[in-house]
């Protein structure tokens, strides 16, 4: 979307782990799952191993992810919410009613979320971890087509 619309997107340092009273415990659950059997089929590893890398992971950035994002989520609104749920709820109502010159703004915020996002995945032995969302750039197997009964990229009204 970003690229059809011609949206400069940020690029984003990976977040610096913390380590936590949990980390000890993550580490060696971690290490334990390391010795389960291979992954089957189109798993890519063990699923216990990637829940352990991922909780790890959440337990080491995830509250920067959930600052950055309440900060950027305020700055765009304008007010500073009392909780991360209240500050996504009030991005969600300002989504719905926001007009195009609130576009790039919105792309530039999900596209941000969605590496962050990505980066509790670091470490899984999947492409998408270390290429992120740009997947489609280049792509001429995709063209722009607006969703149906869409005028503009982004939805305005919720659809049941």
């Amino acid at each position: 979307m970003a690229s059809v619309l011609g949206i400069a997107l940020d690029a984003l340092p990976d977040a610096a782990p913390r380590r936590t009273p949990a980390s000890p415990a993550f580490a060696n659950l971690l290490s334990e799952c390391a010795g389960l059997p291979a992954a089957e089929g189109r798993l890519r590893e063990a699923p216990a191993l990637s829940l352990a890398r991922y909780l790890a992971r959440l337990d080491a950035i995830g509250a920067d992810i959930t600052d950055a994002n309440a900060i950027e989520t305020d700055a765009l609104l304008g007010v500073h919410s009392a909780t991360p749920e209240a500050g996504e709820a009030a991005l969600e109502e300002f989504v719905f009613h926001s007009g195009p010159e609130h576009h790039a703004g919105l792309i530039r915020l999900f596209h941000r979320r969605c590496i962050r996002q990505l980066q509790l995945l670091k470490g899984y032995p999947g492409p998408i971890v270390g290429r992120g969302p740009e997947i489609l750039r280049g792509d001429t197997r995709y063209t722009r087509r607006p969703a149906r009964g869409l005028q503009t990229p982004l939805r305005k009204t919720r659809e049941g």
